[in-house]
């Protein structure tokens, strides 16, 4: 392991001597070999730099040449990217500012965090962000820090199993913002308290929350524009979701609708266009569903949600016998795309061959989904791919598709407003 024994060369007295750890762990549960291995071991030395960075404050020694050299031999070897250009910039933004406390440097943080947050890369994305949380008040950024706190809950939610690390950064997070005047920020660590409910399974609290926050929103005397729109958005989002869970599927679509109106953030409107249209399926109303999934993949702004949108529509097409459609998208979504997307993706395809008939194919693309299930520690589709290959070994042919019914008054306008938001997009 060459590369990782290089984070000695800039060991401090000063630092804890497993300082990031996620970044150690990173690398650990890669190859030498592999480009994860690399971009592990480049954030980690950059992060030992920026701890050393902060300790020159108190007197610290200057890092090294050799020690200098060694952070920029790793960055270099980071392939071609985000994550190499962002750890370049951190490598300027520390080297030129040395001795004293410059903003910059949080605030390029912060974009690197938000890079790994993107890449899905959780722990280490909450390890930097803590690190934003504590230098930014030293550089005259303490607007940083709740958002920074907000970030690494979201990051604690999606790894798994750090609920209680996450709850501990949302309140940490709505402590500081009121502190500071931040009332977006306070109201939105209210939301992400509501989202560790119900990722506890918590409904009741979680919807009590995401009612009192609508509720006061909804009582102010002035319009709801701007931020104050954007957190009444997620709410209403959250509040379909706990409806979902409960199995009231009108209640959710409602929400949902909500949320699809008030969002101005397209990445999240597409998320709840597609949460819609799931709801919808379950109200068996399908063509209200193909509604929500199309224009979420017409118009969605990056590939993950655009993906999202297609496999749903990939899905509704085999479950409505469209062989033709469904064909259609599987060519399209034959691309490179994340890794729970492509092992869903797989599994969509062995479905809806499996119900075309066309069983060798689908036994290649399940078994396909389980390899990658098993790659990423996917469990719930390893499972139920596994279980469709049981199926085709038994010759269990699969369940009927459903038939659209009359939908309930409560949806009629979600319904209309869907149709009509299509047409608009033009699709």
């Amino acid at each position: 392991m060459v590369m990782i024994m290089q984070t000695s060369d800039i060991n401090s007295t000063a630092q804890p001597p497993l300082a990031h750890l996620a970044f150690f762990e990173a690398a650990g549960d890669q190859t030498e070999e592999q480009p994860a291995y690399r971009a592990a071991v480049a954030g980690l030395l950059a992060m030992r730099l920026v701890d050393r960075w902060v300790l020159a404050g108190a007197g610290d020694r200057p890092p090294t040449l050799r020690e200098l050299e060694a952070v920029r031999r790793a960055i270099e070897q980071v392939d071609d990217g985000p994550v190499r250009e962002i750890l370049r910039n951190l490598d300027a933004a520390l080297t030129t500012s040395w001795g004293k406390l410059a903003r910059h440097v949080p605030v390029v943080l912060a974009a690197y965090a938000g890079i790994l947050k993107k890449e899905g890369t959780w722990a280490c994305a909450a390890d930097v962000y803590a690190t934003v949380a504590s230098v930014a008040p030293l550089c005259d950024g303490k607007e940083l820090v709740p958002p920074a706190y907000l970030d690494m809950g979201y990051c604690y939610r999606m790894v798994g199993g750090r609920l209680i690390e996450a709850e501990r950064a949302y309140r940490r997070a709505g402590a500081i913002a009121n502190l500071q005047g931040d009332e977006y920020n306070a109201l939105l660590s209210r939301i992400g308290l509501a989202n560790v409910h119900m990722d506890r399974g918590n409904l009741p609290m979680a919807q009590e929350t995401y009612d009192t926050l609508i509720a006061e929103i909804a009582a102010r005397s002035s319009p709801v524009e701007g931020p104050l729109r954007d957190v009444l958005a997620r709410a209403r989002h959250g509040r379909g979701d706990v409806a979902y869970h409960r199995g009231d599927f009108q209640t959710a679509a409602a929400f949902f609708h909500g949320a699809v109106t008030d969002y101005s953030d397209e990445i999240r409107k597409s998320a709840a266009l597609c949460d819609l249209g799931t709801a919808m399926v379950d109200l068996g109303l399908p063509d209200a569903a193909h509604d929500a999934y199309l224009v979420a993949y017409q118009t969605a702004p990056e590939l993950s949600q655009r993906s999202t949108a297609g496999l749903n529509l990939m899905r509704l097409a085999f479950m409505r016998d469209q062989e033709t459609v469904f064909e259609r998208y599987r060519q399209e979504l034959a691309i490179p795309l994340p890794a729970r997307q492509e092992a869903s993706y797989h599994q969509l395809v062995g479905e809806g061959l499996h119900r075309f008939g066309r069983d060798d194919a689908a036994r290649e693309s399940l078994t396909r989904a389980v390899d990658f299930a098993i790659r990423y520690q996917l469990n719930q589709i390893r499972l139920e791919s596994e279980a469709l290959l049981t199926e085709i070994v038994l010759e269990r042919r699969p369940k009927a598709t459903f038939v659209e019914v009359q939908p309930p008054p409560l949806v009629q306008p979600v319904i209309r407003a869907l149709r009509d938001l299509r047409e608009r997009v033009g699709v």
